[in-house]
């Protein structure tokens, strides 16, 4: 019954960053974590993160590494229809995203349904839904993933609507294990070395 795949494929340092976040938003303790505290659960986490290849949570309910993640829908796309997007390039030009999806999913969009669209699903936008959920104690997707009470400090599930995250969160030597990890398929990709390179430490990019 499948018709068709949209993929949205991420930068597997962002994607860690983001993962860290989630966990500032939901293990308990977080809001009152000493500096010290939270540096040592940053740690763990990435250690974790490194060594499983992506994070063990998601790993343990059968999402698989970020490798298998994305492996797995490039072997589905030799069976079905797919369009595979960038975060990133979906960050930097919505309004081209937005042109993509609706020309696979076969929709005709005027360019003031498109600017809706692109209004709708922006960061901006997700981030105003979130702070009124949190707030005003609404039921909903974003209040249910609240857990800790580190709003308050500036802590949320739409995190920072950026890329280049997981290059923020990460030592010098963190890197350079994420690109022996990663770097392949990062490569592939079109990601570049975040230390400077063109790819993951084999050229390309």
């Amino acid at each position: 019954r499948t018709a068709g795949i949209i993929s949205v494929v991420r930068n597997p340092l962002d994607v860690l960053a983001s993962g860290m976040n989630f966990r500032l938003l939901t293990r308990p303790g977080q809001q009152r974590a000493a500096e010290a505290d939270q540096e040592a659960a940053r740690r763990e986490y990435v250690d974790a993160y490194l060594r499983a290849g992506g994070d063990p949570a998601w790993i343990a309910v059968g999402f698989g590494s970020w490798a298998e993640h994305v492996r797995s829908w490039e072997r589905a796309a030799e069976r079905y229809r797919t369009l595979r997007l960038r975060y990133e390039d979906i960050l930097a030009d919505p309004h081209a995203a937005a042109v993509s999806v609706g020309g696979f999913l076969g929709l005709e969009m005027d360019d003031a349904g498109l600017a809706s669209v692109v209004e709708a699903s922006s960061f901006a936008r997700m981030r105003e839904i979130e702070r009124r959920e949190v707030s005003e104690r609404r039921p909903g997707f974003f209040r249910e993933r609240h857990k800790t009470g580190v709003a308050s400090r500036g802590v949320w599930f739409t995190n920072r609507g950026t890329s280049g995250g997981g290059r923020a969160v990460l030592t010098e030597e963190e890197v350079g294990r994420a690109m022996e990890t990663f770097g392949g398929l990062m490569s592939e990709l079109g990601y570049a070395d975040p230390r400077g390179g063109t790819g993951g430490g084999t050229g390309g990019g």
